[in-house]
Parts: C-alpha cells; structure tokens; sequence
C-alpha cells in the first residue's frame, strides 16, 4: 500500500528508522518486539506520542469517542459522581485521575458536565509522558477553567500517585503498552524479535529471539503460530492497583 508522506513525515519516519537500526545493530542483531514498539511511540521526541507530529483527528491518524461529541464524557460523569459524592462524604479529596489524556478533550468534557451539575471537582491528575499533548491538554483546562470559572486544580505527572483515593479513568491506554510477540517453533516458544531487513522497501523484518524462559502450557499448535503476551500490561496494571486506596477504577481496552 502507498501511503504519501509529507516532507516532515517522511524526515520524522526516516529518524525513527534509523534509531531503530542503530540499536538492533548494536544488540546484535535483533532487538525484542517490546523494544521495539517502545521505540516507536515513547522514544523522546520521536516515538509516535512525544513527537510534535499531528495524531488525532482529521489530520491525524484515529479518532477517539472524546473528540466526536460530549456523549462519551457526559456518560463517564454519570457513572463517577455517585462515587465522587461518597468520597466527599468521608471526608476525602475529589479526585480524577486520567491515564494519558490525549488532547485534553475527556477531561474537558468531565469538568464542564460536573460544573454543570453544581459539583466542584477538587483535583483533576493527567499522567501523561508526551510533551507536546501535556502543552496542548494544558492550555485546553486552563482556558476552560478560567472561561467557565472552574476551580478544579489541574495537575500532571509523568508516573502514578504514590497512592490516592479518586477515580481513574484509561481511555484507550492499554493497546499502547509495548507487548511481546512469541512465536512457536520446534516444539518450543521463542520470542519473535524485529531485525534488519534486506531489501529497501523493507527496512525492518521479523528475527528469531531467545526462548522463554517459562513456556505457556498449550497444545495443538502449529510451528510458526505467533502470538502475544503482555507482561508490561500487567505490570503496569498490579503497580496501579497496589497505589489505589480507594474509588472506581474505569478502563476502556
């Protein structure tokens, strides 16, 4: 499929690419599809959600349930109030905490509806490692904050709370954990690395990787079936879940 880049896509794909080589070289000769993918999306300022490159949107490459209409935030605030009203009863903190925010648009959305129904948010938390939306998300809730005479403190940070009591809300921030592909082979699973590939429309290729070290127990399967696992997901998942006091958690895949 031809795709037709821009001047600054192409620049910005050509950079990535030779990020990527540059370590599978020194690796080696293969890297894990995990490091891979964290790469691709994380590396500053060039990964997918730290470049300055647009995402979202028309001009962008998806579009969320948050940047087509108010629905999906008003539908949130339904569900979080009731909690956010108990927590206040017992004395805590109201609390909302978005795990990668994107434009700022769900939360937007969340303040505004809240305002609207006579309830004032104490804290709004975005955890959020792409610079160029932190800017964007943050110039959104301040101009809203101030228009609307919300008096919601906003904060941002790069990794959890030590601990907190609140809501949180994942809209669409599991799929973008780096994941692990494993193939089968030889009665055996191996990790399924990315390599160099030989040809120029081919820069990069699938490689062989190291066996793991614990074999999933499943049978009947043919060699060369590939799959996934996501042992940084769940990482990811027991770190929130051992820092989370009290409240309702929300994940939307």
């Amino acid at each position: 499929m031809d795709i037709n880049l821009t001047k600054a896509e192409a620049e910005h794909l050509k950079a990535v690419l030779t990020k990527i080589s540059q370590e599978i070289e020194e690796k080696g000769g293969w890297i894990p599809f995990s490091r891979y993918m964290e790469i691709a999306l994380y590396q500053p300022n060039l990964g997918y959600y730290t470049s300055a490159l647009e995402k979202f949107g028309r001009f962008g490459d998806f579009i969320t349930a948050p940047e087509i209409s108010p629905f999906f935030g008003q539908t949130i605030v339904n569900t979080i109030l009731p909690v956010l009203d108990k927590l206040r009863i017992y004395g805590h903190p109201t609390r909302v905490i978005e795990i990668g925010a994107g434009t700022g648009q769900l939360a937007k959305t969340i303040l505004l509806d809240l305002h609207r129904r006579g309830f004032t948010l104490d804290e709004y938390h975005i955890i959020d490692v792409s610079p160029n939306l932190i800017e964007r998300q943050h110039k959104l809730l301040f101009d809203v904050c101030q228009s609307h005479g919300i008096q919601t403190r906003c904060q941002w940070h790069s990794e959890f709370l030590p601990s907190f009591h609140g809501v949180i809300l994942a809209n669409e921030v599991l799929d973008a954990i780096p994941c692990e592909r494993i193939v089968y082979q030889d009665h055996a699973w191996y990790y399924a690395g990315v390599g160099l590939g030989s040809k120029p429309d081919q820069p990069l290729t699938s490689a062989p990787g190291a066996q793991l070290e614990i074999q999933p127990s499943i049978d009947n399967v043919a060699d060369g079936y590939i799959t996934e696992i996501h042992p940084q997901a769940e990482a990811w998942f027991k770190q929130l879940i051992n820092r989370f006091e009290q409240g309702l958690l929300l994940i939307k895949h």
